[in-house]
This record gives structure tokens, sequence and C-alpha cells, in this order.
């Protein structure tokens, strides 16, 4: 499952998710979402805003995809 962040508030897996949070996403990024490859350590699981969320393989539903 790839991280990203989010750059515009969006919609994944039935939670709406706002601007600065990271996200843990399976499904096709859209341009909402930028993909994290070396997130530092201290930052994992905590995103800007606290929020970390999953989605399931069939979540498409992204505003901007």
């Amino acid at each position: 499952m790839a991280r990203y962040l989010v750059l515009t508030k969006s919609f994944l897996n039935n939670s709406i998710h706002e601007e600065g949070t990271f996200v843990e996403y399976d499904g096709k990024p859209g341009t909402n979402l930028e993909l994290v490859k070396d997130e530092p350590e201290s930052q994992k699981g905590k995103g800007k805003k606290g929020a970390v969320a999953s989605a399931p393989d069939d979540a498409a539903n992204v505003f901007g995809n």
C-alpha cells in the first residue's frame, strides 16, 4: 500500500480527508494525492493534522480523478 500526502480535500474510502494529511491508498491516485517516498521516521503515522486513513483496493471515488 502506498502512502500519499493529500493536496486538496478528498473523499477516500467513504471518508473526507483534509489537505495536508497522509493516507495509505491502493487505488489509482488522482492529482489530489502526492506520493510520499521518504517521510521522516518521526512523522510516520501522524500526518500534519494527525489523520491517517487506509483505503481498500476498490476505493476509486476520489475528487480530482
